[in-house]
């Protein structure tokens, strides 16, 4: 049989096996099935626990609880629980340790071990070394103290072989979770929540969401049939992880990926840290019962995607070695009430497989790093008991029982700590008196104590809002419902209003008019008192969930006065009808549009409208819309990350719908009103609706919860108006109030009266391609217009610029560099370890964002080297993450755009500076300038190509690169990816371009499917080269270039002093007191400017070794694991 025992804990075992056999009745357990036999022996020997029996003998468990409670010895009264006589003293283990004696249990069977000394779980609590206190990962900086606070309680604390931990570890643990800095989560709140307790409603509500068969048959059969030894092939665990090791671990990476696109409703666009502390904190809230019911509810429209995420998750999760960080994180202080779902773990198991099959499960993974501890076994049996509860109640109409469920809990933690502690054996008398205390306490607070709702806690901290659980529509996130949630809870007929739309018809007004036919100058004349404003919103949050509402609180979030809207309900017909006009402009004016490819372009409108006033938002769209028709690579300015591979656009361009709330209902508007759709949008919160609600955007755009009451709101202001319209008249809709609104903010903002909408937009931009003579005035947007040669110049003329600047391609890993060396001479390992791999990868990206991310409102490092070089403040835009090959291998490059008015003197100052930062071979600046296949080469150019793949599926470059003979230079842009082939180096060291003919036949020989989407265009390629060995010498040239422009500028101004004086002057302190007193101030500060420039170019040659040394530190410790796995050499 399996031995489930850690192999440490068996060799303590039997090392001290007479002492602790010849103390009590604690036996060693070396199988599964054994301990299960035990268990189901004990329970059928002890009436009180009968309701954890298996579920074909509910009538026998029913009769044996309706005896016990109507019998005066009732066990389930806490006051008969109570032990009499004087309290059992506990071994003391530390002072016997001191004086020499061996492990022996006390006369109850247990062994009271000091956590500071023999910690069951972890040595290691929140990165924190349990003996020295040393902060061993550096995951968590404790700036105040909490967490070595924290550290001291619990290493003084202990924990007993056979009663588990003591309730007051509950308090230490809030403190460890709180030192972790969960962000906008008070000490209160934490300690709070690792003591509530609940309504019996309340715990009905939790339990009904995840009843078993409703669990099982509807939402996660997955998850049951893993628990019956029936995992799927693709995700059985053949490994362990280590906790630090997940944020490099590509299964967990793309699992917590998948779950968070799904359950947020956005595309993840962070750091592979991030990504994997957002999972483990998902899965500690997973592990909790609420939570899990929560998810359960609200998944009933989840893909099978989100499901295998999620399951993916559990199988990996449960497979780490988790330190004690895992407590903090769920604040799971079980002991302090675990019938309340605090820390429930779940696992891959799915707590509602009930009885003997999840404790099966407990004990198959309790041996393994023993992190089922007391604590946890208590939770897993209180939380059989409330579903079993749950069962019962269905048909006996009983309400839930917490003393019932405290018993459970009592044996549970015995469990739990036989289990998960040192020792193994039969649940013994300490195991169920140290659940008597825990009943008293919890009897006491729930007869005293009944804390108020605190919505945060309640979803983030284990904590249940009876909201989500009205129906599994109603679910909702910590980021708000996502978009089918807020349709099943706002339906149509709540969105939209006297209006019956038809599939393929446009809505038109209430006569048939098309809306921008009618006089749009008009304007409205609508007063609305403060009572009216006041009382929309009061009841728009009432109605949203708890956790809305108490993030209306703690933004002081509240729409603006009547003033504001008596004004924004008086601006003229253009303003409220902003939405109807844009789609029917659009329409119109692209005629020859399908359906499908206007609501593309509806898409691109929306993936484009972040950070874009409506103007620079339709130029945007209708550059894309042109790139697409032509065929041509999409290089259109637009908002993403870097790395993005296309944002939000390439989703619009592949056809995908937009799962984000804003971006969705903005698009779905134009949608709806074109007929496109009979779904109704909600209104569109943006960056101007939250101004107009008092807040910033990023707490609006970060708190989706928010979404609903704004939305809500604008409904019942709405209906408030519509109330006391005639018959006949035009009825207001939600995205017509927030039109106008939109449009008041701008005019209080900037005094812009205009609204600016897409029909506006379009118009200006047909009278400058008139002027420009690429269409003829009253013409449409027809493929003949987006496709001529002239037509991106006019509606993108920024790009023109960008397609002519020298991109500098520059990876961040050195070769010269020692630990990066180490790793190379252990290629062979890190090829074989993909966890070393992700590692690698992420020192990578970080170096790389460190390099080109704006700090706040400061410009990049990439900015500032660039501004102290050329003397004039430089924010290099369009900066980008890309790949490329180098002598057969793949690596991703930092893509940074040098564009107009640098010389070649700046450009080789700035690849110098990199380079040398970076301690690169080489860094080259390149340009592909697109010609005719005609065209005669470019003195100093050589004539290669460039290839453009029309797919936005991925791309296999390094098969590309080796078909092709040549390195390539990898752009993922939004309609595609474009593959610039670099050219090679001949014998005679001159470059020679690929050929029309090799690259043709190369195209077949790789890529026969993907023909059709390729498109091959000849570039001219000239670029510049810096090598390592003259970094130095031309970076020391940056210093005389800085004085030399200073000498200019005082030249200027002192025309008559001679150059040798100047320098002079320039070198010296700064006083110019010999100087006219009308020249001194101008003088000051070009002595002042050229000081700071040398400066600031010192300090950023200083910055660059210290993010290079802190990569070098990062691939050394991989390559330090490699070392360690073959053997310790390196």
């Amino acid at each position: 049989m399996e031995n489930i025992l850690d192999p440490e804990l068996e060799a303590y075992i039997k090392e001290h096996e007479a002492e602790i056999n010849a103390g009590s009745a604690v036996n060693i357990v070396d199988n599964t099935d054994n301990l299960i036999n035990e268990r189901d022996q004990y329970l059928a020997d002890n009436a009180p626990f009968a309701t954890l029996q298996k579920e074909d003998e509910q009538e026998v468990m029913l009769e044996q609880k309706n005896q016990n409670t109507i019998d005066s010895d009732n066990a389930y009264r806490s006051s008969d629980l109570v032990k009499s006589g004087p309290p059992v003293e506990k071994y003391n283990y530390e002072q016997a340790y001191s004086q020499g004696n061996t492990f022996s249990a006390d006369e109850d069977g247990g062994i009271e071990l000091s956590n500071s000394a023999a910690n069951p779980n972890k040595i290691d609590i929140a990165g924190f070394d349990m003996v020295t206190g040393e902060n061993v990962t550096g995951q968590y900086q404790d700036e105040d103290g909490w967490i070595s606070q924290a550290l001291k309680s619990i290493k003084e604390s202990k924990t007993n072989t056979v009663t588990g931990a003591p309730v007051e570890d509950s308090v230490p643990l809030a403190q460890l979770a709180y030192g972790m800095k969960i962000e906008g989560v008070e000490y209160d709140e934490f300690k709070n929540a690792a003591t509530n307790n609940w309504t019996e409603d309340q715990k009905r509500l939790a339990w009904k969401a995840s009843e078993g068969a409703y669990f099982r048959e509807k939402y996660f059969p997955e998850m049951v049939k893993e628990a019956e030894g029936e995992a799927y092939p693709e995700t059985q665990m053949e490994q362990s992880y280590a906790e630090q090791d997940l944020s490099s671990t590509p299964d967990w990476l793309e699992a917590v990926k998948g779950f968070y696109e799904y359950t947020e409703g956005a595309p993840y666009s962070g750091t592979d840290e991030e990504l994997s502390d957002y999972g483990l904190w998902r899965m500690s809230m997973m592990n909790n019962m609420a939570y899990l019911s929560m998810l359960t509810a609200r998944s009933v429209n989840g893909t099978d995607e989100f499901k295998k995420s999620m399951y993916d998750m559990m199988s990996i999760y449960e497979n780490t070695d988790m330190s004690w960080s895992a407590f903090g994180r769920g604040v799971a202080a079980v002991a302090s009430d675990p019938s309340t779902y605090m820390g429930i773990k779940l696992m891959a198991s799915g707590a509602t497989v009930a009885g003997k099959t999840v404790l099966k499960k407990i004990l198959m993974k309790a041996g393994q790093t023993a992190k089922i501890g007391a604590m946890e076994g208590g939770a897993y049996m209180a939380a059989d008991d409330a579903m079993r509860q749950t069962i019962e109640g269905e048909h006996t109409g009983e309400s839930y029982d917490p003393v019932r469920g405290a018993v459970s809990t009592a044996v549970g933690v015995g469990a739990g700590a036989l289990l998960g502690g040192v020792m193994g054996g039969a649940m013994s008398e300490p195991g169920v008196q140290f659940g008597k205390n825990l009943i008293r306490q919890a009897a006491k607070n729930w007869n005293t104590t009944r804390p108020p709702m605190m919505g945060t806690m309640r979803a983030q901290i284990g904590g249940i809002n009876p909201e989500m659980f009205k129906a599994p529509s109603t679910a909702h996130t910590t980021r708000g419902r996502s978009i089918p949630e807020l349709r099943e809870v706002l339906p149509n007929e709540k969105r939209v209003t006297g209006k019956t739309p038809v599939e393929g018809q446009p809505i038109k007004m209430n006569d048939g008019a098309e809306f921008k036919s009618i006089d749009l100058d008009s304007p409205n004349s609508v007063k609305v008192t403060d009572d009216t404003i006041n009382t929309a919103w009061a009841k728009a949050v009432n109605d949203s969930p708890e956790m809305a509402s108490n993030k209306v609180v703690e933004f002081d979030m509240t729409p603006k006065d009547a003033d504001f809207w008596s004004r924004a309900l008086s601006l003229p017909n253009r303003a409220r009808y902003w939405y109807e006009v844009s789609t029917e402009g659009m329409r119109d004016l692209l005629p020859t549009l399908s359906q499908k490819e206007l609501s593309q372009f509806f898409n691109l409108v929306g993936a484009t409208s972040p950070q874009a006033d409506p103007n620079i938002n339709i130029r945007r769209a209708l550059s894309l819309l042109g790139h697409e028709t032509s065929g041509s690579p999409a290089n259109t300015a637009i908002a993403k990350k870097a790395g993005d591979k296309g944002g939000a656009v390439r989703k619009a361009f592949s056809g995908e719908d937009f799962d984000t709330n804003k971006i969705h209902n903005f698009t779905g508007t134009f949608e709806f009103l074109a007929g496109h759709s009979r779904s109704a949008p909600l209104s569109t919160n943006d960056r101007q609706v939250a101004t107009s609600f008092g807040i910033q955007d990023k707490d609006l755009f970060s708190n989706q919860t928010l979404y609903e009451p704004v939305s809500r709101f604008y409904m019942n202001l709405r209906d408030e108006l519509n109330a006391k319209l005639g018959p006949d008249e035009e009825p207001y809709q939600t995205w017509q109030l927030q039109a106008m609104g939109w449009v008041q903010e701008r005019i209080d903002k900037n005094g812009r009266i205009e609204g600016d909408d897409y029909l506006m937009a379009l118009d200006k931009v047909r009278d400058e391609l008139v002027e420009a003579g690429v269409m003829r005035k009253g013409s449409k947007f027809t493929p003949e217009v987006l496709t001529h040669p002239k037509f991106q110049e006019v509606v993108d003329p920024t790009t023109q610029a960008f397609n002519d600047a020298k991109i500098t391609t520059i990876e961040v890993m050195s070769e010269l560099s020692p630990q990066t060396q180490r790793l190379m001479k252990l290629s062979n390992e890190l090829n074989s370890d993909p966890i070393a791999q992700k590692r690698v990868n992420n020192a990578l990206r970080k170096t790389m964002r460190q390099i080109i991310n704006r700090e706040g409102k400061n410009p990049s490092l990439a900015s500032r080297v660039l501004s102290s070089i050329t003397g004039k403040k430089q924010d290099i835009t369009r900066i980008d993450i890309g790949q490329g090959t180098f002598e057969g291998a793949m690596n991703e490059n930092m893509r940074i755009p040098l564009g107009e008015g640098l010389s070649d003197t700046h450009i080789n100052q700035f690849l110098a500076v990199m380079g040398d930062g970076l301690k690169q071979n080489g860094t080259p600046a390149s340009r592909y300038r697109a010609v005719n296949a005609g065209d005669v080469v470019a003195e100093g150019a050589v004539r290669t190509y460039s290839m453009f793949i029309h797919a936005t599926d991925g791309v296999d470059a390094m098969n590309i690169s080796k078909s092709l003979g040549h390195d390539v230079s990898v752009t993922h842009i939004s309609n595609g990816t474009r593959i610039d082939i670099i050219p090679n180096f001949n014998d005679a060291g001159e470059m020679d371009g690929i050929t029309l003919d090799t690259l043709n036949d190369a195209v077949k020989s790789f890529a026969p499917e993907l023909a059709e989407s390729i498109s091959v265009m000849p570039v001219d390629f000239n670029s510049n080269y810096i090598d390592i060995s003259e970094t130095k010498s031309i970076i020391s040239t940056i210093s005389k270039s800085i004085t030399d422009d200073a000498v200019a500028q005082m030249k200027e101004a002192l025309p008559n002093e001679s150059i040798k004086s100047i320098r002079k002057a320039l070198t010296g302190a700064g006083d110019f007191q010999s100087y006219p007193a009308s020249k001194r101030k101008r003088l000051k500060r070009i002595w002042s400017d050229r000081q700071r420039r040398i400066s600031d170019a010192s300090g950023q040659r200083a910055e660059f070794k210290r993010i290079l040394a802190r990569q070098e530190k990062e691939i050394g410790e991989v390559a330090d694991r490699l070392a360690k796995n073959k053997g310790g050499k390196s």
